[in-house]
């Protein structure tokens, strides 16, 4: 290859690098860098019932069995699910699958053959003493582990329970 050659040939390299260059500048400048850290999801969504915590699954196929289930939603980010019955009830769990609460449908009360075994014996029983149990039509775990039970029909709305079952609070109407 002679000098002109190797010139030429040397030239044209460059010009080619250098379009190449320009071209994925003008893509770089077209298509600016994301810096955002991601997408946050957040809200709702539909599930499976199958997609519930075990925990949750056995506790719906345990005391709602009969019952059909209208609604799992799962809260984004918390990782909580709410369980919605056809009648109506409707139950929140924790991350884990732990009940965390559960209202009755509308008009009715929560059966006392389930407060048996979600409450503690001194509770249902604090609740059979006073007359209550029939008329419970919600309960919710509280954050120091007791029990807030709401109560219908009567002048006393809520009764707050321990951890240990005594009574805390009543609220009344």
């Amino acid at each position: 290859m002679n000098i002109l050659q190797t010139l030429t040939a040397g030239l044209a390299l460059a010009l080619s690098v250098s379009a190449g260059v320009a071209a994925q500048s003008q893509q770089t400048e077209q298509q600016p860098v994301d810096t955002n850290p991601g997408i946050f999801l957040g809200g709702t969504a539909s599930v499976g019932f199958e997609q519930l915590p075990d925990n949750a699954i056995k506790f719906i196929t345990d005391n709602f069995a009969y019952k059909q289930i209208n609604k799992c939603e799962k809260d984004y980010p918390e990782g909580s699910f709410e369980v919605g019955l056809r009648d109506g009830t409707e139950i929140d769990f924790a991350p884990d699958g732990t009940w965390t609460e559960i209202d009755a449908a509308d008009n009715t009360t929560l059966p006392e053959t389930l407060l048996k075994k979600i409450l503690n014996t001194k509770a249902y029983d604090e609740l059979v003493k006073r007359g209550y149990v029939n008329l419970v039509e919600n309960v919710e775990r509280t954050a120091s582990g007791g029990m807030k039970i709401e109560l219908d029909k009567i002048v006393i709305d809520e009764i707050i329970f321990d951890i240990n079952g005594t009574v805390v609070a009543v609220i009344e109407d």
